[in-house]
């Protein structure tokens, strides 16, 4: 039992920390997606359906040929620790459940939308910016780059 649990944290400290290296780089269901939501609103049910595991949700706040790679990553590591033990995943949504958004500045030029932000968490700050398009009516995550 002791040698489980510590396996179990051992694999929660890695999925969490490439959890938050994918939330902190550059690099509920899908019908609860809103319509018509500002770009800072955009970002931020984004960034709530990564940390929840909810990739379908994102999918559909985000243009697929640009970010693909972003979400593929993060997926993979969520789904390989969901196989192999409950407990961890659980303890990592847990912990990624408390980093906060914080939107630090909007600005709009030829269709393209930049939302600057920060994620925070335990005194760790980290600055993004993503980049939103309109697309069928409604704004879309082009782009997510690192700004520290």
């Amino acid at each position: 039992m002791k040698n489980r649990r510590k396996l179990v944290y051992i694999a929660a400290v890695a999925i969490l920390a490439t959890g938050i290296f994918f939330l902190f780089s550059g690099s509920g269901s899908s019908s609860d997606v809103k319509k018509n939501l500002s770009p800072e609103s955009v970002v931020e049910e984004f960034t709530s359906a990564m940390k929840s595991g909810n990739f379908d949700k994102a999918e559909k706040l985000c243009v697929a040929d640009s970010m693909n790679v972003y979400l593929d990553s993060y997926k993979q590591v969520w789904n390989a620790l969901s196989q192999e033990n409950e407990e961890a995943i659980a303890e990592v949504a847990k912990i990624l459940a408390e980093v906060k958004l914080r939107i630090n500045g909007v600005e709009e030029l030829d269709g393209v939308c930049m939302v600057r932000y920060t994620l925070e968490m335990d005194g760790l700050l980290k600055k993004h910016q993503a980049a939103l398009r309109m697309e069928g009516g409604e704004w879309k995550v082009v782009k997510i780059t690192d700004k520290n």
